[in-house]
């Protein structure tokens, strides 16, 4: 990652509006089979898509974010698959995480 993008993206406050979110670096969609082998969720979200399938239906995600929540959704991909994606996302990105932990 760039410095400069780095350093600003550390800069960004990272608040949770749910005052119940306690989780401190700790995964909250992973099992405890998962934690112990990330690898097992990083393998079956890639078989099931390709890095650019990946991107675009997250450019998608943060598209529909921004844009106009009264535009009509793709027929490719509906608000049902945008949430399994998100869960399928955040699974990974905790997945990435212990596996970035474990190499400091």
């Amino acid at each position: 990652m760039n410095d400069l993008l780095f350093l600003h993206f550390n800069s960004i406050p990272m608040e949770h509006k749910n005052k119940f979110f306690i989780a401190k670096n700790t995964p909250l969609r992973l099992t405890p089979d998962e934690i112990g082998q990330p690898m097992e969720v990083i393998i079956p979200f890639f078989n099931a898509l390709c890095l650019d399938e990946a991107r675009e239906i997250l450019w998608e995600v943060f598209s529909r974010a921004i844009a106009n929540p009264e535009e009509d959704e793709p027929d490719w991909l509906s608000r049902r698959d945008l949430l399994y994606f998100h869960g399928q996302f955040e699974a990974l990105i905790e997945a990435s995480f212990l596996i970035y932990r474990e190499t400091k």
